[in-house]
């Protein structure tokens, strides 16, 4: 097996090993708890932007490791109905920032039930 080959396995067993799928809950989870603080109006006004940037984190960190996996898989990704699943979400979430539809981003809590 030639280092290329050690490499690209290590790379695939590191999107798709247990540490991943660990960080991927732990922003899920993250974000569901910062949806619901900022449905606390007093708590959204005086943490409002420090909530909305957490919130923002989130979606930047788990973007980042599906365009990773996308990357790594490429048009294997498209296979994988978990994966599919997970850039669905994810493009929601962005297309909801961007035309303010904040009735999207609670369906990043799905993500925890995969």
């Amino acid at each position: 097996m030639t280092s290329k080959n050690i490499t690209l396995k290590k790379v695939e067993h590191f999107l798709h090993g247990h540490f991943m799928h660990g960080v991927v809950v732990f922003f899920v989870a993250l974000n569901a708890v910062i949806l619901g603080l900022k449905t606390n109006v007093d708590l959204y006004m005086s943490f409002g932007k420090m909530l909305d940037f957490i919130d923002i984190s989130t979606v930047i960190v788990l973007a980042t490791v599906v365009y990773a996996r996308w990357l790594q898989l490429g048009s294997g990704f498209l296979k994988s109905n978990w994966h599919v699943f997970d850039a669905l979400i994810v493009t929601l979430s962005i297309v909801g920032y961007f035309f303010n539809f904040e009735f999207l981003q609670p369906f990043r809590i799905l993500m925890l039930f995969r």
